[in-house]
């Protein structure tokens, strides 16, 4: 059983890492005799790895049976947005109100992470340590019902800023140096400013993904 388990979450995480490659794209129906025969498995494993992604929006599940990438309007990643923008925003606040003590080593070491994989090149490293830059920031607020929902916002997330909007270096480059203002403003304790720079952060990331949709 664990063995399946292991499958399950293997064959999640790579295809995890072909999201934030770039190498999905909206709308795409997801051929689970394919992903069996790239991974060399049986359907089971490929098929749990797909209900799972589907329970945090990651793939839709059509009336058809199928597992498809969901295609999102403009409004619907404003939503996205919207909603990622409130929990992180709470998550700071939450902090600041009780007074909760932040891991910055960690969050220095991702902030690290990201910085030197942008210098090596690393796509994926850079994608995968600026995500869980913000799960890392979402679970200071010590409420694990936040970080639920962040999860699944995130996930939603992903689609459209590796699918759609098609980071660059220099997008990368900002990203990063906005998780180390942000992190410079909380440990002086400025929460206004570390607000401020978040809300700016989410702001870039919505106009970077507007400017690659069809004009609506």
């Amino acid at each position: 059983m664990s063995i399946k388990r292991n499958l399950d979450e293997i064959i999640q995480n790579n295809l995890y890492s072909e999201i934030v490659q770039g190498k999905w794209s909206p709308g795409l129906n997801l051929s689970v005799d394919e992903i069996m025969e790239e991974y060399g498995v049986s359907r089971t494993p490929v098929i749990q790895a797909l209900k799972k992604m589907n329970g945090v929006g990651v793939v839709d599940f059509s009336k058809e049976g199928h597992f498809i990438v969901p295609e999102y309007s403009l409004k619907q990643v404003k939503d996205i947005l919207d909603v990622r923008r409130l929990l992180e925003h709470y998550a700071l606040n939450e902090v600041e109100n009780e007074h909760l003590k932040i891991d910055f080593e960690q969050l220095d070491i991702l902030c690290q992470k990201g910085i030197e994989s942008i210098e090596k090149g690393d796509v994926i490293e850079t994608r995968l340590s600026d995500l869980e830059f913000h799960r890392l920031l979402i679970a200071q607020a010590d409420n694990e019902c936040l970080s639920e929902s962040y999860r699944r916002v995130q996930s939603k997330f992903m689609i459209a800023n590796y699918l759609i909007g098609r980071h660059t270096a220099l997008m990368q480059t900002v990203a990063c140096s906005d998780h180390e203002k942000i992190l410079e403003m909380l440990k002086k304790e400025n929460f206004a400013d570390a607000h401020k720079v978040l809300d700016e952060h989410i702001s870039g990331a919505f106009e970077k993904i507007k400017n690659r949709m069809p004009k609506q």
